[in-house]
C-alpha cells in the first residue's frame, strides 16, 4: 500500500489531502464494535506517510528547496473570491450534468454498501469543496474531483438499484463467464 500512496502522490497532488481524509474517515467510521488489529492502523498510516514523503521529495526537487505538503497547500491559497469560486463550482454545468442523474439514483441503494465507504466518500467530498474554496478554483474543478471521489460509490449503488438486487443478494459462485 505505501507504494500505491507514493505513486498516487506523484501522479496528482490532490491525492495527498483526499487520501488522508478518506483514510481517516474510513478508519473512524462506526463499522463494528470489536477492537482494530494493528494492520488496520499501520497500513493506512504508512500509505499516507509514503504519499506525503513522495510529494515532498518531488516538490523539493522541482523547486530546489525543501517543500512540505502543508507548505505547498498554504502557498496555493487564493487571496480572495473563496465563496465565489465555491458557488461557481457548485453551479458549474460539469458538476450538474455529471451528478443530476447519478446522485438521485445512486442515493437509493447506498445503505446496501459498506458504511465506511459511504462515510469516507462523504467526508472527502466535503474536503474537495473546502479545497475548491481555499484555492479559489476554476469552475469544473469540483466536478472532476467529486466524480473521482464519489463516482464509483454512486455508480455501484445506482447499478444495484437498476438491477433490482435486494439487501441480501445470492452470492455469485464460479467465474460467470
Amino acid at each position: 500500500m505505501p507504494i500505491c500512496g507514493a505513486l498516487g502522490a506523484l501522479a496528482k497532488e490532490t491525492f495527498v489531502p483526499y487520501s488522508i481524509v478518506f483514510a481517516i474517515a474510513w478508519w473512524l467510521s462506526p463499522r463494528r464494535r470489536e477492537r482494530r488489529n494493528p494492520a488496520e492502523t499501520s497500513a493506512p498510516l504508512s500509505t499516507r506517510l509514503a504519499a506525503c514523503l513522495a510529494f515532498a521529495a518531488l516538490e523539493s526537487a522541482l523547486s530546489g528547496h525543501m517543500v512540505l505538503p502543508w507548505q505547498f497547500g498554504v502557498s496555493l491559497r487564493a487571496s480572495g473570491g473563496h465563496l465565489d469560486a465555491l458557488r461557481a463550482n457548485i453551479l458549474d454545468r460539469n458538476l450538474l450534468y455529471g451528478f443530476v442523474w447519478l446522485l438521485p439514483i445512486g442515493i437509493l441503494r447506498l445503505k446496501q454498501l459498506p458504511r465506511p465507504w459511504i462515510v469516507a466518500c462523504a467526508a472527502t467530498a466535503v474536503a474537495a469543496f473546502a479545497l475548491v474554496a481555499w484555492y479559489g478554483a476554476m469552475p469544473g474543478t469540483a466536478a472532476r474531483a467529486l466524480f473521482s471521489i464519489a463516482g464509483p460509490l454512486l455508480t455501484i449503488s445506482a447499478s444495484v438499484y437498476l438491477s433490482g438486487v435486494q439487501n441480501n443478494p445470492t452470492p455469485v459462485t464460479g467465474s460467470g463467464l
